[in-house]
Parts: structure tokens; C-alpha cells; sequence
């Protein structure tokens, strides 16, 4: 039985404890040790929620026929199927709809994409969101719909005009309170000359569940210059569409990180600690400040965030930022007060991890610490886990790319700039997220679904390609990894390190969630007077993803 499940029974339990335990210093015991265990963050409170409701027999029993109960409705065939009809070829200037609709069996006509969503006796809610950046909407581009236990949702319709020659991409998303749970991609030819291109679709999403407590923010560009901005969480979803943009935000996001990368460094005007903190605190109130009014508000109206998952076509620092309200003028950094996770269109949720084998890429330019870091990474994940050894040359890491391992860990120097992009020079040539093309075109990466961490100065920056954002995270994600983390900005080496062993420490060592084990991987290394490196990280992938049991294959 998954924590989501038991959490929805500790909750009901709790609200009907007066009614079976009647003797109240015996239900307030009870009280106090499932709210203690709901209090645990999402993904470490299964066997505390467990051990809360077996502490009175009458609570345990009710409990054990609720989850019997739930049980029953999982075994049940929950495959749910996501369609989409749409013209596969459009005439520049023509109007055209896409229609969408959740389905219990794939259909004779349109294009679906199998889903496994878990669909209770009375239906579940979602919310259906479509992103088509060279298409102009007329309308929401968010709808929601109701899924019935034994049927299909109803349809709903989003509206287009065709104003660009060529071949369009459309991303369907759906979304179950903050958690995306599945997907598919379209693609649609405009002009009268045009080839008709057929519907792709996207892999389905695996093991895909409701994350508990999770919100995501949805940061799409649109056609007209402007930005919709798209808070989800359990309950209430907010849309705003922010003003046009004054200028490109590459911009901003290169004025911001040249500011980080001297903070890193330890030049340039902000070196004092304390004058560095105020200025950090400072530009991530202005990233705070760039969210629309309604957005910072309904924020702070969702309460308790278990994990914010960020899903943005911008390429700016959105762990920096800083909420500040004038009830709450103390602020906090946006990661001080939860786990903060991206994701990229079309990722895959991984939320179970097999470590049996471990490769290190460290040219012999890498940083002094780079021995250390390997040495640390290699005890953490233990003697059970087979050393694939250090990677030095660009052929043998063309090689591994093509048979994977479960942990790809780099310790060395990224080179970035905002023309020409990431590289990372290997004693025998350059290694760029190009690099990795073939292996998002045939999915490469997953089978071993691996971890993949680039512990690198400013691994995860974007640049334009020819249709997406590059970037070391789009690729490694795209091609099949379970999990990046990547940096934003320089970082120190030292405290690089300390990130990397306190992480590894936290995910295989205590088997802590992903999404946990990062919050507190972050705040291992935050004490660190001057020294930003601990916002720098950002990390891809499943907030509940965790190892399948202890590495190399024991249980």
C-alpha cells in the first residue's frame, strides 16, 4: 500500500477518533502520533503513519478494513486512456480545434496514450493543459474534467489559429491535483504545400502515482510575447497570464548568474557573508516579484507544500527565489521552506531507482577535489556496487552512454556560454549536450533509468537549439534518466563535494525520497558563510523517487 493511500485513511481516521476511541486522553495519544506522522515530509511517513493506527485496537482495525478497501479499488483495471483529436494538416491562417478526453479503452479513431491513474468509486478530478508555442489560442488552454469510475470524462476543446508555415508541435499534459500523470505530443503541418505529418506520441509516463503534497508551477511562453503562469495544487488552480515581455529573458538570466557566479568566486562588490546573504535575499525577492500578483497570492493561500515541482519554458533561477508578504516580512528562501523540483516536456516519472553499477567522468583537468568527491560517492554507495571506474575519454564515455549505468556521476569543469552553450572538455575532446542526440532519439538511458549527477559549474543553463532549449538536463532527461541534478551557476569545489557526499548520503545511505533527500542535502552545506552554492542546485525528476531496495541488488 503507497503513503498517499495510508496518509487519505490516517486523516479520516483522525477526524473520526472521538467517535471510536471514547476515552479522550487515550484518543489524544492517538491524535498526537498521526498528526506527528502526517507532519513527516512526503515519501518518509508509510511506517510511522502504519505504527499510528495500530496504537488503539478499535483505530487499527478500521484502518486495516479502509485499506483492504483501497486495495480492492487498485487491483481494479485502472488503465485509463489519454485522447486527442486533432487535423494532422491545417492552412495558414484556419482555425482549427483539438479535442481531449480521457477514455477507459483506447479508441478506434484520434491519437491515445495509455495512462495508469488510480480512479476512485465516485471519479477523479484533473486537469487537462495544452501547450502549442507556434500556434495562437483562442481561450483557456487549461480546462478541467471530471473521470467517472465507469467511463469516460467528457470532452473539452481548445481553439487554434494556424498562423506559421510548417510543422507544430502540441503537448498535451494532464495533471491530478499537482502531480502530471500523463502526456502525449502532436504534430501538425500548417500550409496548403505542406506534408502531411503524422500524430507522435510520447512513451507513456511509468509508475505513475499522486505525489502527496505536491504543487507544480507551470510557466508557459505564449505566441503574443507573454508568459501564462499556472499554479496546481490539491484543491485549487490558479491561471495568470503575465504582461508582455520588455525584453528576452536570456537577458535577465545572463545579468543574474554573472552576479552568482562572482558571489561563487568570491569576487566582485559582495564579498562581505553578510552584505552576499542581503543580496541573494534581495535578487530572489525580484524573481519572487516577476510571478503575477495572483499567483503570489494563491501561494500563500495553498498552505503546506509538501514539494514544488517547476515545469518552465524560462531558463531562470526559480530556486532562488525569496516569497516575501507583508504578514510574513521575514521572507525565506523558496528551498528553506520545501523541496523544489523540476521537470521537462515529456520526462518520464521514475519513481523507483535500481543501483547495481556506478561510473565517474573526472578529465585529468578536473578539480583538485575530484578524487576525494569519487572516493566518498563510491564508499556511499557501498561494496554491492559494481565500479564501472573513472571515465576520462570521450570515446569511452560515448560508449557508456550507449550501455548506461545507474549512476552516472561527473566531477569536473563545465564550460558555459549563453551562444555556444555547455561543454566539457575530456582529455581526448569536447562533450556537449549535443553530444547526446542519439540517445534521446532511442532512448538510450531507459532501462537503467539512472541517476545522473553533473556536478559542474552551471550544468543545468539553457541555450536555444533549433526546437527546445539545450541543455544538459533536457538531454539527460529526454534520452531516459530517472534523475539529474545539475548546477545554475559556479560552484565551489569544496563545497561541491560536501553537496554531492551529504545528497548521496541522504538518497542511498538513510534511502531518503528524492525530493527530502535534497531539501537536506541543501541545507547540510547552507551554513557555509559567503558561499551560494548550496541555492545553486537544481534536480530533475520524481519527488517520491527512491531506491528499489539496498544498491547492488540486496534487499
Amino acid at each position: 500500500m503507497d503513503e498517499p493511500e495510508i496518509r487519505r485513511v490516517a486523516e479520516a481516521a483522525r477526524a473520526l477518533l472521538s467517535r471510536m476511541v471514547p476515552d479522550a486522553t487515550e484518543a489524544a495519544r492517538v491524535e498526537a502520533a498521526i498528526g506527528a506522522a502526517l507532519a513527516l515530509p512526503p515519501g518518509s511517513a508509510r511506517n510511522a503513519l502504519l505504527r499510528a493506527l495500530a496504537i488503539d485496537p478499535k483505530v487499527r482495525a478500521w484502518s486495516r478494513a479502509q485499506l483492504n478497501t483501497e486495495r480492492r479499488y487498485r487491483s481494479l483495471d485502472q488503465r485509463r486512456h489519454l485522447v486527442a483529436r486533432a487535423p494532422e494538416q491545417v492552412a495558414a491562417g484556419s482555425r482549427f480545434p483539438i479535442q481531449v478526453y480521457v477514455a477507459r479503452r483506447a479508441p478506434g479513431s484520434g491519437t491515445s496514450a495509455p495512462m495508469d491513474l488510480d480512479v476512485p468509486p465516485d471519479g477523479v478530478d484533473v486537469s487537462i493543459a495544452v501547450w502549442a508555442p507556434g500556434l495562437v489560442a483562442e481561450g483557456d488552454l487549461e480546462q478541467d474534467v471530471h473521470i467517472p469510475a465507469d467511463g469516460d470524462s467528457a470532452m473539452v476543446r481548445f481553439s487554434f489559429t494556424a498562423v506559421h508555415d510548417g510543422p507544430q508541435t502540441v503537448q498535451v499534459d494532464v495533471y491530478r491535483g499537482g502531480t502530471h500523470v500523463g502526456g502525449m505530443v502532436l504534430q501538425i503541418a500548417v500550409g496548403a504545400g505542406a506534408a502531411t505529418a503524422e500524430s507522435s506520441v510520447h512513451e507513456p509516463l511509468t509508475d505513475v502515482r499522486l505525489e502527496d503534497g505536491e504543487v507544480t508551477l507551470r510557466i508557459a511562453r505564449q505566441d503574443d510575447d507573454r508568459y501564462s503562469y499556472r499554479l496546481i495544487g490539491p484543491g485549487a488552480e490558479v491561471v495568470e497570464p503575465s504582461e508582455r515581455v520588455a525584453a528576452e529573458p536570456r537577458d535577465e538570466v545572463a545579468a543574474l548568474v554573472a552576479q552568482l557566479d562572482e558571489m561563487a568566486r568570491g569576487v566582485g562588490p559582495h564579498r562581505d557573508p553578510a552584505d552576499q546573504l542581503s543580496r541573494l535575499e534581495n535578487l530572489g525577492a525580484n524573481l519572487w516579484n516577476t510571478l503575477p500578483p495572483k499567483i503570489r497570492q494563491h501561494f500563500w493561500e495553498l498552505g503546506k507544500i509538501g514539494c514544488l515541482t517547476i515545469d518552465s519554458d524560462v531558463d531562470l533561477p526559480w530556486e532562488l527565489m525569496y516569497p516575501v508578504r507583508e504578514t510574513d516580512r521575514a521572507g525565506g528562501f523558496l528551498v528553506d521552506r520545501m523541496p523544489v523540483l523540476r521537470r521537462v516536456r515529456g520526462q518520464d516519472r521514475v519513481r523507483t531507482l535500481k543501483v547495481v553499477n556506478s561510473a565517474y567522468v573526472a578529465p585529468r583537468g578536473a578539480p583538485t577535489t575530484a578524487p576525494g568527491e569519487i572516493a566518498e560517492v563510491r564508499a556511499l554507495l557501498g561494496a554491492g556496487v559494481a565500479d564501472l571506474g573513472r571515465i576520462q575519454i570521450l570515446r569511452d564515455l560515448r560508449a557508456l552512454i550507449e550501455t548506461p549505468p545507474s549512476v552516472l556521476h561527473f566531477t569536473c569543469h563545465n564550460e558555459f556560454d549563453r551562444t555556444t552553450g555547455s561543454v566539457i572538455t575530456l582529455d581526448d575532446g569536447p562533450f556537449t549536450p549535443v553530444d547526446l542526440s542519439k540517445a534521446v532519439a532511442g532512448r538510450y538511458l531507459t532501462a537503467a533509468t539512472p541517476l545522473v549527477f553533473l556536478n559542474a559549474c552551471r550544468s543545468a543553463g539553457e541555450i536555444p537549439a533549433l526546437n527546445r532549449p539545450m541543455s544538459w538536463a533536457g538531454q539527460f532527461m529526454a534520452a531516459g534518466a530517472g534523475v539529474f541534478l545539475g548546477s545554475l551557476w559556479a560552484v565551489r569545489s569544496k563545497s561541491a563535494q560536501q553537496f554531492a557526499a551529504a545528497f548521496y548520503g541522504a538518497f542511498v545511505t538513510r534511502n531518503l525520497a528524492l525530493a527530502q533527500a535534497t531539501f537536506e542535502a541543501r541545507q547540510e552545506i547552507r551554513a557555509l558563510a559567503g558561499d551560494p552554492t548550496w541555492l545553486a542546485y537544481t534536480v530533475y525528476g520524481s519527488p517520491s523517487a527512491a531506491l528499489a531496495d539496498k544498491p547492488g541488488g540486496g534487499t
